[in-house]
């Protein structure tokens, strides 16, 4: 009985001369690890240059947000100032109308009076110009309103109205009685000052 002989690996099969041996591409994996390197470092340095990109254009977005801001808090304050300031110049001007028709008001009350009669400038804190009207169209005062003021001060404080008629006592004889300064009236006690407000005599 004759024994065949066999290949090493076990295969009956035996490789005749003409057949080619196939060779593992890469045996030691060299090239294949060079190639995944190559291509994780160039991604790697894409993803950087990506990031950087991402960055500064989240770098911009926040400071064109705080510009904004900045623009707004600004914007905020000059309207602030500005709307103060307009309002400043509405009081101002407001307390000068006040004081240019309170001297209307005063002009006609004195007018009102008419030529015999007068009321002295330290007396005009008993004139309520409110009571006065002046026609907003014509910015003229009212005459009817003018003349129940006139009546109302002649009425209640008598004494504060002084005739410009010369002589009208005998031979110029002063006025009898004794009566008050206007100095001295205004330094009585306030409840006083009303109760003896007709003995002002000057």
């Amino acid at each position: 009985m004759t024994v065949e002989d066999k290949n090493p690996s076990g295969d009956d099969k035996q490789p005749t001369d003409n057949s080619p041996v196939e060779t593992p591409p890469n045996p030691e994996g060299k090239d294949g690890d060079k190639v995944a390197y190559d291509s994780y470092k160039k991604l790697l340095s894409e993803k950087k240059a990506l990031q950087l990109k991402l960055d500064k254009l989240q770098k911009d977005a926040d400071e064109r947000v705080k510009t904004e801001l900045e623009n707004q808090q600004k914007y905020k304050e000059l309207y602030e100032a500005g709307k103060s300031e307009s309002e400043d110049l509405k009081k101002k001007l407001q307390a000068h109308d006040e004081r240019w028709n309170d001297a209307l008001k005063l002009n006609a009350f004195n007018s009102a009076l008419g030529d015999t009669r007068k009321i002295e400038s330290k007396f005009y804190g008993f004139i309520d110009t409110s009571k006065i009207l002046i026609d907003p169209e014509t910015n003229k005062v009212d005459p009817v309103s003018v003349q129940k003021e006139v009546d109302r001060v002649t009425r209640e404080y008598p004494e504060i109205i002084k005739s410009t008629v010369r002589g009208d006592l005998p031979n110029g004889s002063p006025r009898g009685g004794k009566g008050l300064t206007y100095a001295e009236w205004k330094d009585l006690p306030i409840k006083e000052m009303k109760a003896r407000r007709k003995e002002v005599i000057d």
